[in-house]
């Protein structure tokens, strides 16, 4: 498998890299439909060529992903991919609080890293799910969620509107208990 660094002299060019979906896709452990994973992934390209990236792609595991657009992938075999995905979370998680934390890839300045929300509300939700195990489970961290004010800084993420809700309704539906407990 390629270095970074030697796949970046591959291409000749600097190459910056985003943070990776921890899961929606075929084989992640909790897959959701295609379409919206897709248009998700569509929504974060289309927002950093806006912003004046001109080569944007998503790096997907090989076979898991058909975007709209097929100019802005690149695929790669990955090991896991030999192997069966365990769900996420595991069955006997299934009775806890579930906690789907959301964090920002955004500009903060030149004097913090562009995933200090990321990072922050990671820390919330495993504290969270350590200080009380009986009763909550954390999903890995979602480092993209909505930045309205993206277009003022480069490599800010926005996951504004249909994408973002859409991409989290899906996970609400797999598990009936929890959607007839919701007051209307």
């Amino acid at each position: 498998m390629l270095k970074f660094a030697s796949f970046a002299q591959l291409l000749q060019m600097s190459l910056g890299l985003l943070p990776p979906f921890p899961f929606g896709w075929r084989g992640s452990g909790f897959e959701i439909p295609e379409a919206v994973l897709a248009a998700y992934i569509t929504n974060l390209v289309l927002s950093l060529r806006e912003d004046g990236f001109t080569r944007v792609y998503a790096l997907t595991p090989q076979d898991t992903l058909r975007l709209s657009n097929s100019e802005f992938k690149i695929t790669q075999f990955h090991e896991s991919q030999k192997q069966a995905a365990l769900p996420l979370p595991a069955d006997s998680e299934r009775t806890k609080v579930i906690l789907m934390p959301i964090g920002h890839t955004e500009q903060h300045g030149f004097h913090l890293p562009l995933c200090v929300d990321t990072v922050i509300i990671d820390a919330i939700a495993q504290g969270t799910a350590r200080s009380i195990p009986g009763q909550a489970y954390t999903l890995p961290v979602m480092p993209y969620g909505v930045s309205t004010h993206r277009a003022s800084f480069a490599a800010t993420m926005n996951a504004e509107g249909t994408p973002l809700k859409t991409f989290g309704w899906p996970w609400w539906m797999c598990w009936p208990h929890a959607a007839s407990t919701v007051s209307t």
